[in-house]
């Protein structure tokens, strides 16, 4: 016959496991929602950083057009000539584009500093920075003064202002790479 002390102490067995299935279950549970939180936190930050990336190589795009055509406008007037007004439209468009790109610059510094990454974000400044040395308007005021064009714009000098956005370009994406390795 089973006693009262032999169903007391079954129904301790089966409450106790049953608390510790449930609070095991209860742990687990929220152990596999954290990690997910973290997975889907670090899926997004590498998104984000995609979209930065990509902004600044549509940026730099549109300054090395914009380069690229300020050298052949020097070309143009260290060869005695003087750009067109055309040349100077297709400038201004170059400029146009930039400026375009430049709105998604500010966006891409918004989402560097939101990630937390102060490093990336003071890279992009400098790079920012580099890149407005060259303007239309700047470039059409000194086409006025061939003297002043050729100091300023001289092949080296465009040449060197090449090689300043690329190392400015490569050691931003280098930053960026760091930040993503760490998501």
């Amino acid at each position: 016959m089973i006693t009262p002390l032999e169903v007391v102490d079954t129904g301790i067995k089966i409450g106790l496991g049953a608390l510790i299935t449930g609070a095991t279950a209860y742990w687990l549970a929220k152990l596999t929602h954290e990690r997910q939180r973290q997975k889907e936190r670090a899926v997004h930050k590498q998104e984000l950083l995609e979209s930065v990336a990509d902004s600044v190589q549509k940026y730099y795009y549109a300054a090395t057009k914009q380069r690229s055509f300020v050298e052949y406008a020097v070309g143009i007037v260290n060869a005695g000539g003087e750009p067109t007004e055309s040349q100077y439209t297709e400038l201004a468009q170059c400029e146009a584009e930039l400026i375009d790109a430049t709105k998604e610059i500010n966006s891409a510094e918004a989402k560097l500093l939101l990630l937390g990454e102060r490093e990336s974000y003071d890279l992009l400044r400098a790079f920012h920075e580099d890149v407005s040395i060259l303007s239309t308007d700047y470039l059409k005021q000194t086409c006025e003064s061939k003297q002043t064009l050729e100091e300023l714009f001289s092949v080296d000098s465009l040449a060197k202002y090449r090689d300043i956005l690329r190392q400015g370009r490569d050691s931003f994406f280098n930053s960026l790479r760091s930040a993503y390795d760490r998501t």
